[in-house]
């Protein structure tokens, strides 16, 4: 649906001249001047997805948690429910106060959005949520379309459905049963019930689709930085990076080294010790009959109810996440190198990649890497209070002052071991760069006329299932979305989203009430009026040398992940 016509009259002319500027390159945007194109392509690809706009129009709002768990009442946040007008733009949602927007425009000035960053934001679907307050029982308000979105900490904020039923909101549910179908309201609150559930699949999916995407860019701007050492230390020209070998840095299929990481429904920087093992052990944490014995009950013993993990069960392999293959290999933190028990532990690893910094220009120096997988240990809950065992960490290396220079080198360190144990990417044998290979991190890798689309257009994501929570089955869904169209496969396609006024008299769901199959061929060619998708060309694929199969050569992890870029 495009709700471009539906923008606040105060936006038009904005929206307009940055319609115009997303055709060519920022003029503001840092000169991208590496030396390896694989390096140059992706970060245009970054570009393009701040760019991309994923979603927008009407909803209701309110923040309820700050990062701290809390009620929120900052004076610049929605403390209550109010209707704005939001776009999503790449990983940036922007929100505006729509009655300020409808002032602003009589006035003729323009008016600054509140900016949510959704690129680690975890979605989930409420439905039917009830507003009231102990104080004041009379002003219980009960919205039916609603969900939420956790984007920093422990925060939360509430989306919901911005038009109002044609029926006494007391009623609805009485209206929706089955029982009142003769009823002349039944109709109608019906297919307003239909509307506002359509309208926030399009837009959860939307979200999900912008994060997941910025985790597939990042996951070939590892690639390319791993390419681009493999180029610069390469003897001769003719030797390929296909050829080149990267030493795994484990030993006897272990890494361990200290770190800080931050969990997710964090703000929270920990430093801790990491033992990386590419098996896992059911002799983890044990140790003689003898020892086990004398230790029984001590406070730090496996078996003692103050142990950060005394159950056994939280020591064996969690089920892994829908869609994704078990893994054998686990990683543990702990509090201090000599800790006995791990307070938490990362299993079934999915996406492993270092982190994009904000500007070209911080490459180098640029040290965050992050890891997607099950988290046990979690006490995180979602939006519907159901524990959340997926998600992500986020680390940086921990070194001493006069080791800084070597932080980027630690971090592709990091990154090779989690590949190698995790088996990523083709490793621990060689990287897969065929952009064909769904194991490789160039998979689908977006080129030609609408690379800039990249993976996914969002109308083929609207069908994807909201109600599933868990974060790395979501992203799985997309993943195995972009197989699917990668293969050639028609997938399911909703029918359009129908326009939606901002002040509709009554809605019309006549398009949205049964979703069905849209046969999509997978030779047709996009066109503007159409959903456009990238155009998968791996013969043009963008790299140094043509994608082929590697065949020998070692380098050490250590060399080739501290040769810096080469810089004009």
């Amino acid at each position: 649906m495009d709700l471009s016509h539906a923008r606040p009259p105060s936006q038009q002319q904005f929206f307009a001249s940055q319609a115009r500027l997303s055709l060519v390159p920022s003029s503001t945007s840092p000169r991208m001047t590496f030396k390896s194109t694989d390096l140059r392509s992706a970060l245009h690809l970054h570009e393009a997805h701040t760019r991309k706009v994923y979603m927008e129009g009407y909803l209701l709002v309110r923040h309820t948690l700050a990062v701290d768990g809390q009620p929120d009442h900052r004076a610049d946040h929605f403390s209550t429910w109010t209707e704005c007008y939001v776009q999503l733009y790449g990983t940036t949602l922007s929100i505006w106060d729509a009655h300020a927007l409808d002032v602003a425009a009589q006035e003729q000035r323009d008016v600054v959005p509140t900016f949510i960053n959704v690129m680690d934001a975890l979605v989930d679907y409420v439905g039917m949520h009830v507003d009231t307050t102990l104080l004041e029982p009379q002003k219980r308000q009960t919205l039916y379309h609603v969900f939420a979105v956790n984007s920093a900490g422990s925060n939360k904020i509430l989306f919901g459905f911005h038009v109002p039923p044609p029926c006494d909101p007391t009623k609805v549910e009485q209206r929706l049963s089955p029982k009142n179908e003769r009823h002349p309201e039944h109709r109608p609150v019906v297919e307003w019930f239909q509307l506002g559930n359509r309208y926030l699949q399009t837009w959860i999916n939307a979200i999900r689709l912008s994060s997941w995407e910025r985790t597939r860019l990042d996951e070939i701007y590892t690639g390319a930085l791993i390419r681009a050492r493999l180029s610069a230390v390469r003897n001769t020209d003719s030797v390929k990076i296909e050829d080149l070998e990267i030493r795994s840095p484990l030993v006897r299929g272990q890494h361990e080294g200290w770190v800080r990481a931050r969990f997710m429904g964090s703000t929270e920087w920990r430093r801790c010790w990491v033992v990386l093992r590419s098996h896992w052990s059911d002799e983890d944490h044990t140790s003689s009959g003898l020892k086990r014995f004398l230790r029984f009950g001590e406070r730090g013993s496996r078996f003692s109810l103050h142990s950060p993990m005394h159950d056994t069960q939280s020591m064996m392999p969690p089920t892994p996440p829908q869609g994704v293959i078990a893994s054998p290999a686990v990683a543990y933190f702990y509090d201090t190198k000599r800790s006995r028990q791990p307070f938490a532990s990362l299993w079934h690893v999915r996406h492993v990649y270092a982190v994009y910094p904000s500007r070209a220009d911080l490459v180098e120096d640029s040290v965050l890497f992050k890891a997607e997988g099950s988290l046990p240990q979690s006490r995180i809950v979602s939006a519907t209070h159901r524990p959340r065992t997926s998600g992500w960490v986020m680390f940086m290396p921990d070194l001493p002052p006069q080791s800084v220079r070597g932080a980027n080198a630690e971090m592709m360190k990091w990154v090779i071991a989690m590949m190698d144990a995790f088996r990523l990417y083709g490793r621990p044998e060689r990287f897969v760069w065929d952009p064909r290979h769904p194991d490789s991190p160039f998979f689908a890798y977006p080129i030609g006329p609408y690379k800039d689309h990249l993976f996914l257009d969002r109308t083929l994501a609207e069908y994807l299932d909201i109600t599933v929570e868990d974060h790395v089955a979501t992203r799985q869904m997309l993943h195995d979305l972009m197989a699917a169209r990668m293969r050639g496969e028609n997938t399911t396609m909703l029918p359009a989203l129908p326009d939606i006024p901002r002040y509709p008299s009554q809605p019309t769901v006549a398009q949205a009430e049964v979703p069905t199959q849209e046969v999509v061929p997978s030779d047709e060619v996009p066109t503007t009026e159409t959903a456009q998708e990238p155009v998968y060309d791996t013969t043009n694929a963008p790299a140094e040398e043509a994608w082929s199969i590697p065949t020998s050569t070692t380098v050490p992890p250590d060399v080739a992940s501290s040769t810096p870029d080469a810089v004009t």
